[in-house]
């Protein structure tokens, strides 16, 4: 729809962002596909004489998965789960953890075809393709971490009551194997208690525009659709699949716990009503912030944003972000090793920025340019008719400055 000032209006515009993050997400079909075949892999499992627990982690536990976008080519879906074995970790080593499950697979008539070579730290079963798009699992095998390590890992952490469910995965380099600590429900705990004011701000404005559907809020169920938090995470996500491609440095991009774990820390801070780009500004803007780290001593940053610690650079010019579920996981290490790293990811954020800062309000062809420079522009022009936005149009008046707009 053409607005008075010729534009395509911001509703419109807001309606085909849409449509690109729904085409980016997983289909209810999937995941219900995907969740009938790790339940029965569960009792495949058991039925061999195996106690364990096979759950989801990572995006597809969280809701920011986003279809694999690997040189310009739409992949099948690489979705992520721990098989942890119920036992005490000093029963086994990590090598008879790694095999028990996945000899079990590999005997098994129904996975035995599917299975695909040992990576260092899962076995991967693959499925054929539902329609046009096809998955694999990722199968983590674990175990519990032991009491130990645990309270080690409370005395460090800022979250202590995470670290109950922390968990040693299996870990191969070469021919040697070693554990791992990690806490996938932990971060998924994480996660979602910041994600819970979002959920809720969904539910209540999905009340409020069908009350005589509903006699209370509390009779909306909480799967009504992606809070403002998972869909900026999954712009961040594909943005950054595409930037990287197209600068060709596809192994400089940020792992995805990097993203979403700086979203979902500065996305507490922010008003629960933001809309979906009101709170990417907010979140690219705090980020902003942070490169001056870059350039500026220590001192010198601390002094002028003092409240700014997400992202830590000491005195030694180490960078470090916690891993809020893990705090023996340092997210940005690799950073440490090589600078370049580091000024590829602010370099990234202004490019968010410079798409998406104030979008609904650019030029027809400027909006439609953000968008193929976030999500690819064969993709876009799959969902979206670049018609509709190929008019020179007038300009139009930039919305005022939001208050918490630097």
């Amino acid at each position: 729809m053409i607005g008075v000032n010729g534009l395509v209006n911001k509703a419109e515009r807001t309606k085909d962002l849409e449509v690109l993050i729904n085409k980016l997400d997983i289909s209810q079909t999937l995941v219900d596909n995907a969740t009938e075949k790790y339940q029965n892999m569960a009792s495949y499992l058991q039925s061999q004489g195996i106690d364990a627990d096979i759950y989801p982690q990572g995006s597809f536990s969280i809701g920011t998965i986003v279809r694999p976008y690997v040189h310009a080519t739409e992949k099948k879906y690489d979705l992520d789960f721990v098989c942890q074995v119920n036992g005490n970790k000093n029963g086994y080593s990590p090598s008879e953890i790694k095999h028990l499950i996945g000899d079990a697979l590999k005997a098994s008539d129904v996975y035995h075809s599917k299975m695909g070579p040992e990576y260092g730290r899962c076995w991967t079963v693959n499925y054929a393709d539902v329609g046009d798009i096809g998955f694999s699992m990722d199968i983590v095998p674990a175990i519990e971490e032991d009491g130990l390590s645990k309270a080690q890992l409370q005395l460090n952490a800022d979250h202590p009551e995470l670290m109950v469910t922390a968990i040693a995965l299996t870990e191969k380099n070469g021919n040697e194997y070693a554990w791992l600590t990690n806490n996938p429900r932990g971060y998924k705990g994480w996660f979602d208690s910041i994600n819970k004011r979002f959920v809720d701000n969904v539910r209540y404005n999905f009340y409020n525009e069908n009350r005589s559907f509903y006699a209370s809020i509390e009779d909306i169920p909480d799967n009504i659709g992606k809070t403002s938090l998972q869909k900026v995470i999954q712009i961040l996500k594909r943005h950054r699949d595409v930037y990287f491609l197209k600068r060709e440095m596809e192994d400089k991009k940020p792992i995805s716990a990097v993203i979403t774990t700086l979203a979902a820390d500065i996305a507490e801070m922010a008003p629960v009503d933001l809309s979906m780009l009101d709170l990417l500004e907010y979140v690219t803007n705090e980020l902003a912030i942070y490169s001056n780290r870059q350039r500026m001593e220590y001192s010198e940053f601390s002094r002028l944003f003092s409240n700014r610690n997400l992202i830590q650079k000491g005195a030694d010019n180490k960078w470090l972000l916690k891993n809020p579920a893990n705090p023996e996981d340092n997210l940005v290490d690799y950073w440490n090793g090589d600078s370049m790293n580091v000024r590829l990811f602010f370099e990234w954020i202004e490019a968010v920025r410079k798409d998406f800062s104030t979008a609904l309000d650019k030029e027809d062809e400027q909006f439609f340019a953000g968008l193929e420079n976030a999500f690819g522009s064969g993709f876009v022009r799959k969902y979206i008719n670049p018609e509709n936005y190929s008019k020179k149009k007038p300009e139009t008046m930039v919305n005022p400055a939001k208050p918490w707009r630097e």
